[in-house]
């Protein structure tokens, strides 16, 4: 079950690269090592819930369930852009081992007390709040990134002026500390 659950939202997502974009000088820890946290997609029930343990490794941390055996979910290398006044992060997320499997981008937005919205999809909102047009499919390859200076162009022109405007965007995954779930 736990597999599933955060394979869908990891897999929910439309941007990506072949290699990394991220390397191990761009990284920052915004994350404690060893916290767990609950990915609550915001639409969907319980049941597709997810609770990592955030384990540092190298420049990133390994994910790995919690609950039974720790098994290894994923690996995610956080980068603060450091363009803005807030202190959000680009993710990158390893889908497969080192050598195979490409990588996904989450754009993370602190949403205060240590929790943050991840944004997995390429959905601006209009200015009364409603989902627009798919930027991915205007001018960036369908959100399939060569180059970390194009991935920061999409989040500064199309993400951070959703986030900046205190709204969220259509489709987003909380990410809440465990213990702050209450």
């Amino acid at each position: 079950m736990f597999a599933a659950a955060i394979a869908a939202i990891a897999l929910s997502g439309c941007f990506r690269s072949e290699q990394a974009l991220l390397g191990d000088s761009d990284s920052s820890a915004p994350i404690a090592d060893g916290a767990i946290y609950e990915f609550q997609p915001f639409d969907e029930t319980d049941e597709r819930n997810a609770v990592v343990r955030f384990i540092r490794s190298g420049a990133g941390y390994e994910l790995r369930s919690v609950g039974g055996e720790e098994n290894l979910v994923m690996r995610v290398t956080f980068a603060e852009v450091v363009q803005t006044p807030e202190r959000d992060y680009i993710a990158q997320v390893a889908m497969g081992s080192e050598d195979t499997g490409g990588y996904q981008y989450w754009f993370v937005w602190p949403g205060g007390e240590n929790r943050y919205q991840i944004q997995t999809q390429s959905v601006a909102l209009d200015d009364a709040g409603q989902p627009t047009f798919d930027r991915c499919a205007e001018g960036f390859s369908g959100c399939e990134f060569t180059s970390l200076d194009d991935l920061l162009k999409h989040y500064r022109d199309v993400a951070y002026p959703v986030f900046s405007r205190g709204r969220l965007p259509s489709t987003y995954v909380d990410m809440i500390p465990v213990d702050a779930r209450e």
